[in-house]
C-alpha cells in the first residue's frame, strides 16, 4: 500500500483501485467501497472506527475529486460514459444543449 499521507500518495492510492477495478470509474459509490475496502475498513466495526471515530480513512469528496483529475490527466482511466457525460457539459455552457426533463 502507497503511502497515503501526502497529497501524491493518496492520488496514488485512488489511481491504483481506478486501475485495478474498471467498474469504479463510472461509479463513486463502488469507488469509495474499493478505496475504503483496500484500507481495510470492510467490516463495519473497523470502519466505524477508523471513518467516524479516528477519520483514517479517505473522506468520500477527497476519494471523488481525486478520481476526476485522474481521469482528466490519464484517458485511459476514464469510464464508459465520460465522453458523453463531457460533450453534454461542454453543450449545456454554450447554451446548445437540450434539457433532459
Amino acid at each position: 500500500m502507497s503511502d497515503i499521507k501526502t497529497k501524491k500518495g493518496k492520488m496514488e492510492f485512488v489511481k491504483s483501485v481506478l486501475q485495478k477495478h474498471p467498474q469504479t470509474r463510472d461509479n463513486d459509490r463502488l469507488l469509495l467501497f474499493e478505496v475504503w475496502k483496500k484500507q481495510d475498513a470492510f467490516f463495519f466495526y473497523n470502519f466505524n472506527k477508523k471513518f467516524v471515530q479516528t477519520k483514517q480513512l479517505l473522506s468520500p469528496d477527497l476519494i471523488t475529486r481525486y478520481r476526476r483529475k485522474i481521469q482528466e490527466q490519464n484517458p485511459s482511466l476514464r469510464g464508459a460514459t465520460w465522453t458523453a457525460r463531457h460533450a453534454k457539459e461542454k453543450g449545456i455552457r454554450t447554451g446548445q444543449a437540450e434539457l433532459d426533463l
